[in-house]
């Protein structure tokens, strides 16, 4: 997060989608820009090993960090089924957990509470064993602390 002082100066600046404004409530503008980036989350790019699937396989991470605190919700399904195993199926983390932490799963289609997995300080999360049928959504969510 890059954070820049209000401007000094007074006046008129040009905004693509609101032509005239002030140079202040630009500023102001792009601060709540930010915190809301920060309060949202944001998407990021999971790489997964060992999951099998038979056919696209889709996943999302999203994940908000507030200072050493970082929460995630990672969801996974697949066009015919997926199948992962604990201790072996992987999802990369984006930041690394300073301890081992609890993960909540659940088959959001079907409603069924599925086992925990962890996250690990080796920076992968490892899911929870289970099979999921086609177009079925298995959701994680887990809090940790980071260094």
């Amino acid at each position: 997060m890059n954070f820049n002082p209000p401007p000094i100066i007074s006046g008129w600046a040009d905004d693509a989608k609101l032509g005239p404004v002030p140079v202040w409530a630009l500023w102001f503008q792009n601060v709540w820009n930010m915190l809301q980036g920060v309060i949202r989350g944001e998407d990021t790019y999971v790489t997964t090993t060992n999951i099998t699937h038979g056919g696209t396989l889709t996943k999302a991470m999203r994940v908000t960090k507030i200072g050493r605190i970082v929460t995630l919700i990672l969801q996974y399904s697949d066009t015919v089924s997926t199948s992962a195993t604990f201790g072996t199926t992987t999802f990369s983390l984006p930041y690394t957990p300073i301890s081992i932490s609890v993960v909540s799963a659940i088959n959001d289609t079907t409603g069924a509470s599925l086992a925990n997995g962890v996250v690990s300080t080796d920076g992968n999360l490892y899911p929870p064993t289970c099979t999921s049928g086609a177009g079925e959504i298995v959701v994680m969510s887990v809090t940790y602390f980071t260094s």
